[in-house]
């Protein structure tokens, strides 16, 4: 008995240190957060795996996501931090699809003083354009690249063909591309998993989706280099 007290008070000395260094609102949430996965275990007896509602994921979310990423990486959870921090990223698109047109997901729509402004600067200077680089540059590339990012992301919604971690590898085991776009402005690097062949279909699939627009993509500037590669593959 007072070998088995022994080993209990030295394997728990470092969470009794990391508790006095802890803040009262941390514990609370650590409670907080432990309680309710008990329930959770309550509610599924003789599962192997605890399934998490929509309902437990947004509880869980919301009361952890604040806490320091080394806090968070200290509690005793059913999943790991960053999956936590995943369901409360979800949760922010969730949100900003409600605020979104109907039928239209994505972040919120421009503000309407912005839209008159960017219709009015094409009617008064019908010659000059906005310059490259000037301030006005991104706003307007955002707006018509938007297109681009709802066409090449399509496939990553929740009913998407890349939807889920699992629908990823089983594209990838059949010998399918994956892929996910990264823009700023009118810059963007389209990161594909898959063969050249793969990476030049998409090349021009996005190409049509810029003609509509008036806008091409630059033969200078456009290249397809390998991840690991010191020098662009042209």
């Amino acid at each position: 008995m007072l070998l088995r007290l022994t080993y209990l008070g030295v394997t728990n000395a470092p969470t009794m240190l990391r508790l006095l260094r802890t803040s009262d609102r941390n514990k609370d949430a650590e409670i907080l957060a432990l309680r309710h996965q008990i329930t959770i275990l309550q509610r599924q007896p003789g599962e192997q795996r605890p399934l998490f509602q929509p309902s437990d994921r947004a509880f869980l979310a919301a009361l952890l996501h604040r806490l320091p990423r080394h806090v968070l990486r200290g509690l005793q959870m059913l999943v790991r931090p960053d999956t936590v921090l995943r369901w409360h990223r979800d949760l922010l698109a969730r949100h900003h699809a409600t605020r979104s047109r109907p039928k239209r997901p994505g972040r919120p729509r421009t503000v309407h003083t912005i839209r008159i402004l960017v219709l009015r600067l094409p009617r008064e200077n019908p010659n000059t354009g906005t310059p490259q680089g000037g301030i006005l540059s991104p706003l307007l590339a955002n707006i018509a690249l938007s297109a681009l990012d709802e066409h090449v992301m399509a496939p990553w919604k929740p009913d998407g063909t890349m939807g889920t971690l699992y629908r990823r590898h089983a594209r990838r085991g059949k010998g399918l591309p994956t892929w996910r776009i990264v823009r700023y402005a009118d810059d963007f690097v389209v990161l594909v998993h898959g063969s050249r062949d793969d990476v030049e279909n998409l090349r021009e699939d996005i190409a049509e989706v810029l003609a509509p627009l008036g806008l091409r993509l630059s033969q200078a500037k456009t290249r397809v280099v390998h991840i690991r590669a010191r020098s662009p593959v042209v």
